[in-house]
């Protein structure tokens, strides 16, 4: 029923109350902070892009092709399952979906605000991530009797999701991941490179990982990560003549990596450092 991705979350045991869903393996403390002036919720939303809507089967399903995603659409969450919901119930959807995309979410790379009212119906609710007129990211609840693990209220029951280089720039994730941009500038996708800080819970937090063509390069200025890795972090190294530039920047900054060996960032100043790449390509905190 449900699929998983490779997103980070600091998450080392399963939720209480998600059984039939599962947590998204990895990394990253989640740390869903809402900014001033972007409101979690908005009202009404576009026409209907699914036939019928007033009938929630005609909105509950395949939430993924209702979707307008650039790339692939991620595996992080599931379409509408015949077991539990997940999470907290909520008085009201909008309750429910704040509490979703609270601090508590297991989920990686998702809006934490800028949601809007898709489809309304009795005992359904479906609020989507609207960038550029396209769905981004749709969240489904219910309050139906039989997706309640205890209890009633409304819960979320639903949710697919485009690559978090798809949502609107100005609103923040449910955790923290550093985006990188290609020559022209434009966000690339987390499937192709990302960075993000590491768990705190690890002893990890002063750590930066960067995700990258298969490997895990480590920028540990406090040299905490010694054991997963064969050199160290270095700042004003010289680029090794076998390192070429990846093509990917985060600001002024540049990434190059020498194949088989480290990665390097070049600084706007042209400070280099040496990023050392993990012994364990899928390094994550247990």
């Amino acid at each position: 029923m449900v699929d998983v991705t490779d997103q980070e979350t600091a998450a080392c045991s399963t939720r209480p109350g998600l059984r039939g869903w599962l947590p998204i393996a990895g990394l990253l403390m989640v740390a869903a902070v809402l900014v001033v002036g972007v409101p979690l919720l908005t009202r009404p939303g576009p026409s209907d892009p699914t036939p019928a809507a007033s009938d929630p089967i005609a909105w509950i399903a395949n939430i993924a092709g209702q979707l307008g995603c650039e790339g692939p659409v991620t595996t992080i969450g599931g379409e509408v399952p015949t077991d539990d919901g997940v999470g907290q119930p909520g008085v009201t959807p909008e309750a429910a979906l704040a509490e979703f995309l609270g601090p508590d979410n297991p989920y990686a790379a998702l809006p934490a605000a800028g949601y809007t009212l898709l489809h309304g119906a009795p005992h359904w609710a479906s609020f989507a991530h609207i960038v550029d007129g396209a769905p981004k990211a749709i969240i489904v609840l219910t309050d139906s009797s039989k997706f309640q693990r205890a209890g009633t209220g409304w819960i979320v029951i639903g949710l697919r999701a485009c690559d978090p280089a798809e949502f609107d720039p100005n609103v923040p994730l449910t955790f923290p991941v550093m985006f990188w941009t290609d020559a022209s500038g434009a966000r690339v996708s987390t499937a192709t490179i990302r960075s993000f800080a590491g768990p705190a819970h690890c002893g990890w937090a002063s750590v930066t990982f960067l995700r990258f063509d298969g490997q895990t390069y480590l920028r540990d200025p406090e040299g905490v990560m010694g054991a997963f890795v064969t050199s160290a972090f270095e700042v004003g190294v010289q680029l090794p003549e076998t390192a070429t530039d990846a093509g990917y920047r985060q600001g002024a900054s540049r990434l190059w990596v020498d194949p088989g060996a480290d990665g390097y960032v070049v600084l706007d100043d042209d400070i280099v450092e040496r990023w050392p790449r993990s012994t364990e390509p899928m390094l994550a905190c247990t």
